[in-house]
């Protein structure tokens, strides 16, 4: 019984060392390895809405069903790579509306966005003044509850850059996407 305990007792030490090591091993982020590690899910984020807007004045459906799956695909990444951050020294306001952003675009993608891209599917001989006005209903929804969530993150982004000393730049892709929506 002592051989069992003793032999116990040393592979919790190992497996606690072990731990430790792993934990001490691991390289804390900057301010700007932080902001960069959200900007860069947001930017493929924007990719992805990019690439599946190039399809809408096509009308293949195959097309948009595979552009529109990598853009959840995409999302659902974003979401789930966001939540793995911890807060930074004790500043959560930035990941916080990150997630809830990419969050806002995997609900919308399972229910308004979806809805429009099985009105665009049809093409234009699918489309009436019944599609046009459900169309632009529910885009108007997605881009009003977008803007809310995405001026958030703007203002929670420039709080953590004044608060850490960093300087951040534009992203491009996200004027693209402004430019698209108007």
């Amino acid at each position: 019984m002592k051989r069992i305990c003793i032999t116990s007792l040393i592979s919790v030490l190992i497996l606690f060392a072990i731990q430790s090591c792993g934990e001490m091993s691991k390289p804390e982020m900057t301010p700007v390895q932080y902001n960069d590690f959200i900007i860069v899910n947001q930017t493929k984020v924007i990719q992805k809405f990019i690439d599946l807007s190039k399809t809408f004045d096509k009308h293949i459906p195959k097309e948009i069903d595979e552009q529109f799956n990598l853009l959840q695909i995409q999302v659902d990444s974003a979401v789930a790579s966001t939540s793995t951050l911890s807060n930074f020294k004790g500043n959560s306001e930035f990941k916080d509306a990150a997630l809830k952003l990419f969050q806002f675009y995997q609900d919308g993608l399972k229910n308004d966005y979806k809805q429009m891209i099985e009105i665009l599917k049809k093409g234009p001989e699918g489309m009436n003044a019944e599609t046009m006005k459900k169309m632009t209903d529910l885009s108007q929804s997605f881009d009003t509850k977008e803007k809310v969530l995405n001026d958030a993150f703007i203002k929670a982004q420039n709080n953590f850059a004044t608060q850490f000393k960093i300087e951040i730049k534009p992203n491009q892709l996200q004027k693209e996407l402004d430019k698209m929506g108007n």
